[in-house]
């Protein structure tokens, strides 16, 4: 018997703590394929590649497998990571009594009401205020299975009056008063609040490489189901870049999730992101994967 997956509740790369769903995008270049949002640093560890298997946290059904996601190269602004999902497994709508999101929030205001979904056996969502738009906030970041932790500076970011997520919220959807999508969780810190990475920066990342995505907000009729065994995976993508294309060709994904760091390889830096996941780049939060690092992993913005 299966069940519905809801927009909010929690998913995982196998054998490591569940993050948040975030909510159902297409990308305008492949309409068939129902593709979910989520915190990068909730899915993938340093060998991560395309097509592994993310599952329902709750019951360990395969919900879909990675497709695609953000690097942190040149100015970070979002560490967001695509799944394609089995439309048959999951629904646009929330948990609680939040609706699923068509249209997006642009430009909040200082003072104007966040929500996000409600804890695990809550029925009411979780509210906190704007504090700041377009902040610069320093991170800790770090992902399952990382042997490090550097700190990214991220631009532009949206900072509630206090810290309304906690462990495993990273990747929920933000939403405001009126139901449009704000942003996304990706951080939090009782020092200065949650840390919200606006939706535009998500939905029109380059990481895409064209249109912006477009929200969900109803089942897909034409969606494409997964079928079958993920195309054999590469035993690391770096080196093998002709390879890499080659397996992009068949997966339809955007060329980021195969894109190399243009950055020196004998740099200490350059080491440090490799052993993280250089190959994507993709930066992860700790604060909302261990919470007893709350306090510590951000600072004030400037």
């Amino acid at each position: 018997m299966t069940t519905t997956f809801l927009c909010g509740d929690r998913l995982r790369y196998a054998g490591f703590e569940p993050g948040a769903s975030g909510c159902l995008v297409r990308h305008p270049a492949f309409p068939e394929r129902l593709l979910m949002l989520t915190a990068g640093h909730v899915v993938l560890p340093s060998w991560a590649q395309q097509d592994d298997a993310i599952l329902d946290a709750a019951t360990g059904q395969l919900l879909g497998r990675l497709w695609s996601w953000t690097t942190f190269d040149g100015t970070p602004t979002a560490d967001v990571a695509l799944i394609w999902v089995d439309p048959g497994l999951v629904s646009p709508d929330f948990r609680g009594s939040l609706s699923a999101p068509t249209e997006v929030n642009h430009l909040p205001q200082k003072g104007e009401p966040l929500f996000i979904v409600p804890q695990p056996g809550q029925d009411l969502p979780r509210q906190a205020l704007v504090r700041e738009v377009g902040q610069d906030v320093q991170v800790r970041v770090s992902g399952p299975g990382w042997d490090v932790s550097p700190s990214i500076r991220y631009r532009g970011q949206i900072v509630a009056d206090r810290m309304f997520s906690e462990g495993g919220d990273s990747g929920a959807i933000v939403l405001d008063a009126h139901g449009r999508a704000v942003g996304m969780i990706v951080a939090g810190s009782s020092q200065i609040g949650s840390v919200i990475t606006p939706m535009g920066a998500i939905l029109g990342n380059p990481a895409w490489e064209g249109p912006q995505l477009q929200l969900v907000g109803a089942p897909l009729p034409d969606a494409t189901l997964l079928k079958g065994p993920p195309p054999p995976a590469l035993d690391r993508v770096g080196p093998e870049l002709p390879q890499a294309a080659a397996r992009l060709a068949r997966t339809g994904a955007p060329r980021a999730a195969v894109r190399m760091d243009a950055i020196d390889p004998t740099s200490a830096s350059s080491q440090a992101r490799r052993r993280c996941r250089a190959w994507p780049g993709t930066s992860r939060v700790t604060s909302h994967e261990t919470p007893s690092m709350h306090s510590a992993d951000t600072a004030p913005p400037p």
